[in-house]
């Protein structure tokens, strides 16, 4: 069936306000943006505009994308062929795949009983005998000699020179060129990362962002009826409170009630700037705010409406009011504790919670807080639900200082103990204050760990290192990274039991992060049963490592405003397969799945997102991948429903209907993202319109030194191929895969970094990569241009020619002898010639020749060029010509 993916609701929020039907509120605005969608909106709701411009960094001056586009397309659990089958569009494909036939093999392999995993008796692979299949690899990649070399002395080598744009591109390569491939975890996670991505960005621009500003803009309507009731200075916060974040939300300065207050011009300024930690006075007292937390990073960056939105929820989240100090007021400056109550906030707090009430907002707040938990879990602030709930229990009356304050303190106690500093606390802040927020940060488990790591608890020790949250995860690998800092700090052996023992022992809850970060945890699981030789060496487990920094960063990433950060004190033929056999990752991923259908039975309970059928799809998927864990771990060979599924991973496949190309896309990697791409004009191998083809590069912070003015953030860019030697399920034989290339960063807090400015980095931290990453070769200088000698392309199905093609190099060097391969569709060689190229340019004549159609040899496609060590590849279907090597200049256009 077919499933329209136009959003009808969230949680069934009817009754919620959208921009331009907001309740009318007591504020006129001047634009925050001059000239914006919003700005214009807002004028024709007849609100005055002042050209003010404080939005002019990258993020806010993108252009709004749509969340989800409304085409129509297949969903992952879609068993009609004719949505994606070349056939059904025209013409057989010799490659293609279906979703029936994919379904049918799933359903083999989970009704097959499942194997014991008790490790047999092996012949393990003795380094010296070529393993089976290596020559193909070696045939399509050219492997050079220290990448042998290293394949030979571990079992697995992953050659840096071997990137590719995306997950998806990679396994299509594999698969096109007909080689055994290797399931990676790695590129498992990549699509839970880049699926909740897409939904959260779809719920919060389509249903959250506007949820947020009617509650807004009823609280602050609410506030001018019901102001006079409250003291004075409380109603003057709940002014400014409210006041900046409509301004942040909306992108127009919202004048309040009373008086101009210069004081939100302001803080206003310090979000959009987001370049420092400032002491501020608030709400009678001086706080510390981050203002940094307030750039926008992630799926934040993709258009003004969700970037306005994230400043406006930092701020609803973030920026607490302090209920009972305890060891020391909430974001209290400075280096010393202060236990001082604080009464007017306390009070500003329960009326807030007031307004809520009489605004009817309280449903729609516990809405916003429903969502918020079922993506990140728990929050340890006082809800405004609970806040309200605790002033009619102790019998508070009207809201006045100190009397209010006094009785919400005696009605708390010892209660709502919160366990993470998510900003910044002097040191000796042992027991947290108790807060409220509007929104309330989620509290994961990942962010109480980093708490016995650091100053306060390791005294001195104020930065944090992914190489410690990869200890806490059980990576006992991740100790070779720290021998300094254990040298440097005696204490640290025992706090980092501490933090594994808290990462350990925390329930994930029923929300995803805590089910996702469950899944990241099992990576650190030794599978039991028979493992290949490379599984038990150091450089494996220096891979895993790169595997976590990868997920973690990727949790991180799109959990940047859901979760607080933690703070410092102060088919074609593929001849074998082999899944990683992570099954705890793949069993709690199931799970995962199992809480995304219960948590789409809420937020989407009409099924119009199509999150459903995504969910219930990867449960099975991944119940499929364990099925086949089982197998391998039980050293048995693949049965021919499990190689088969292995065989099906990514087929793209284009097709002439005629009138034109038409691109399908089969496999069942596609069905891993939330829905699988349609058939769509010609030529998309390499589009990134959607999220299996898009880059997984990314960068997230996931910790804040106050101390030392630093970020640490994990990130990854693009995936390099692994080579991997099985000696388990039958003879030495070689499988090739996607792995992560994972980095971590500390940067200045003044500058936080979004995907789009990785770049600036330089070259990536990486240690853990120097065991298992041969470094590329040297890029020689030199321009490649090719030209067909026919004027017309020949069908090659009709009469089996290639036509005649000259390959010319030049370069500013003598290179010495070049090798150009031209490899056909399955990127098999079907031409070879080698020149001496020198300054002069060289010409590779190709002649015009017979093609072997009946083996399914076609004519050529691609292009590897071989200068000693260095290889080349030119896609000639779609990369440039001519295309430039190691700085050379492209030639002039002739005029």
């Amino acid at each position: 069936m077919r499933r329209s993916l136009v959003l009808i609701g969230l949680l069934a929020l009817s009754t919620c306000t959208g921009r331009g039907s907001t309740v009318p509120g007591p504020a006129t605005t001047a634009p925050v943006d001059a000239g914006s969608d919003a700005a214009a909106e807002h004028k024709d709701a007849g609100k005055a505009e002042v050209a003010v411009d404080v939005e002019g960094e990258t993020a806010g001056d993108a252009e709004d994308a749509t969340p989800y586009d409304e085409k129509e397309k297949p969903s992952p659990d879609d068993d009609s062929e004719q949505e994606n089958d070349p056939a059904a569009m025209g013409k057989t494909a010799a490659c293609s795949l279906t979703q029936r036939h994919m379904r049918t093999t799933e359903d083999a392999i989970l009704a097959a009983p499942r194997r014991s995993t008790a490790a047999p008796a092996r012949a393990a692979w003795n380094h010296h005998s070529p393993p089976a299949r290596l020559e193909l690899v070696k045939a399509r990649f050219g492997l050079t000699a220290p990448e042998l070399a290293t394949l030979n002395r571990q079992g697995f080598v992953v050659p840096s020179r071997l990137s590719f744009g995306s997950y998806t591109v990679a396994y299509h390569e594999i698969y096109q060129s007909e080689l055994p491939i290797y399931v990676s975890a790695d590129s498992i996670f990549h699509t839970i990362f880049a699926t909740n991505d897409e939904l959260l960005w779809t719920i919060e621009g389509r249903r959250l962002a506007p949820l947020v500003e009617g509650t807004l803009d009823k609280l602050h309507e609410a506030l001018r009826v019901s102001g006079s009731g409250y003291p004075p200075e409380v109603t003057a916060d709940l002014d400014l409170y409210l006041g900046v974040a409509r301004t942040l939300l909306s992108g127009s300065y919202v004048s309040g009630i009373g008086a101009p207050q210069p004081q939100l011009h302001a803080l206003v300024e310090s979000a959009m700037k987001a370049d420092e930690l400032a002491t501020v006075e608030l709400f009678g007292r001086a706080r510390v705010i981050d203002f940094s937390q307030y750039k926008p990073r992630g799926h934040y960056t993709r258009g003004r409406q969700l970037a306005r939105y994230f400043r406006a929820a930092m701020w609803l989240s973030r920026l607490e009011l302090n209920l009972v100090s305890r060891s020391s007021r909430s974001s209290q400056p400075g280096a010393s504790p202060d236990p001082t109550e604080t009464p007017r906030e306390a009070t500003d707090a329960l009326a807030l919670a007031d307004l809520a009430e009489r605004s009817g907002t309280l449903a729609d707040i516990g809405l916003l807080d429903t969502a918020w938990s079922l993506f990140a879990g728990v929050r340890e602030d006082v809800p405004l639900q609970k806040l309200a709930a605790l002033r009619k229990s102790a019998g508070i009356g009207p809201l006045t200082i100190p009397a209010a304050a006094d009785r919400l303190r005696a009605a708390i106690g010892n209660d709502f103990q919160r366990t993470a500093r998510i900003h910044y606390m002097p040191e000796g802040s042992t027991v947290l204050p108790a807060i409220t927020t509007l929104l309330g940060p989620r509290i994961v488990a990942d962010a109480f760990a980093t708490r016995p790591l650091v100053h306060g608890e390791t005294p001195d020790r104020y930065d944090l290192g992914i190489a410690d949250l990869a200890y806490a995860f059980g990576h006992d690998r991740a100790r070779h990274y720290l021998e300094g800092d254990l040298k440097r700090y005696p204490t640290l052996p025992a706090q980092l039991e501490k933090a594994r023992a808290i990462v350990s022992a925390r329930a994930p809850g029923k929300d995803l992060y805590g089910a996702w970060l469950t899944a990241i945890r099992a990576l650190a699981d030794p599978p039991k049963g028979a493992l290949p030789s490379f599984m038990s060496t150091e450089a494996f487990q220096d891979l895993r490592l790169a595997s976590f920094v990868s997920a973690y960063g990727q949790l991180k990433h799109n959990s940047i405003l859901l979760a607080g950060q933690p703070y410092d004190e102060g088919a074609c033929s593929v001849p074998d397969g082999y899944v990683e056999p992570a099954k705890g990752v793949y069993h709690a991923l199931a799970d995962y799945a199992a809480r995304g259908e219960s948590a789409m039975a809420t937020l989407d309970p009409q099924g119009s997102l199509g999150g459903t059928a995504y969910f219930k799809r990867l449960g099975k998927l991944m119940r499929v991948l364990e099925a086949i864990s089982d197998t391998e771990l039980a050293g048995e060979p693949l049965s021919k429903e499990e190689q088969a599924f292995l065989s099906m991973v990514v087929e793209i496949h284009g097709v002439d209907i005629g009138t034109g190309f038409i691109t399908s896309y089969n496999g069942w990697y596609f069905d891993l993202f939330l829905d699988r791409p349609y058939p769509t004009t010609y030529p998309p191998p390499g589009r990134d319109d959607h999220p299996s083809m898009k880059s997984p590069s990314f960068i997230a912070d996931y910790y804040t030194s106050t101390n030392s003015g630093t970020v640490a953030y994990a990130g990854a860019t693009t995936p390099r191929l692994g080579v991997f030697v099985l000696d388990t399920g039958g003879g030495p034989r070689v499988v090739a895969g996607p792995v992560a290339h994972g980095y971590e960063h500390h940067g200045p807090l003044t500058a936080r970094l979004t995907d789009l400015e990785a770049h600036t980095i330089g070259a990536l931290t990486e240690p853990w990569s120097a065991s298992y990453a041969v470094a590329a070769p040297v890029e020689p200088p030199f321009v490649v241009t090719y030209e067909s000698k026919s004027d017309k392309p020949v069908d090659e199905a009709k009469d089996g020619r290639s036509f005649a093609i000259d390959v010319r190099i030049r370069s500013t060097r003598a290179l010495g002898p070049v090798t150009v391969d031209l490899l056909d569709h399955n990127r098999k060689k079907v031409a070879s010639l080698t020149r001496s190229v020198g300054v002069a340019e060289a010409t590779f004549p190709f002649p015009s020749r017979h093609q072997r159609i009946a083996d399914g040899t076609r004519g050529a496609e691609m292009m590897r060029v071989k200068v000693g060590e260095y290889q080349a590849w030119v896609d000639m279907l779609s990369d440039p010509n001519p295309r430039a090597f190691g700085g050379m200049a492209l030639p002039e256009a002739p005029r």
